[in-house]
């Protein structure tokens, strides 16, 4: 139901100190509700701009939209569709390279309980909390 809808993504993947893209994934933030920052001090995967689509270590997920300096220039935005929010939110690299950080009560007890995320879930994700 919710697969198809687009989920905005942001990525701490530029130098703090020029704005430049550095190659590497430090954080992200899967829509308004879920922070996740490395579990490493100077170290994240990979990350590639690909033809419509972004690499994490490789694997590939696609994007609807990207822009630059969303927030300010540390961080890029992507837009991907639910399907391929849960692929990454359920990858086991996820888990192993970032730890979530802030999220909305439920999305963090689910995070620690280590359960495979669905459908259902991404309306949490997505949701507005005002």
């Amino acid at each position: 139901m919710f697969e198809r809808e687009e989920i905005q993504v942001d990525l701490y993947c530029n130098y703090p100190r020029n704005g430049l893209f550095a190659g590497q994934l430090w954080a992200l933030k899967v829509g308004p509700n879920m922070e996740f920052g490395s579990k490493f001090i100077d170290w994240g995967p990979r990350l590639r701009f690909l033809d419509g689509r972004i690499a994490i270590a490789g694997k590939h997920f696609p994007i609807t939209c990207y822009r630059e300096w969303v927030g300010n220039w540390c961080w890029d935005a992507v837009r991907i569709e639910g399907r391929y929010v849960l692929e990454l939110l359920n990858w086991p690299r996820l888990r192993r390279w970032f730890d979530l950080e802030l999220a909305e009560t439920r999305l963090f007890n689910f995070w620690e309980s280590g359960g495979t995320w669905t459908d259902s879930d991404l309306r949490l994700i997505g949701k507005e909390f005002g």
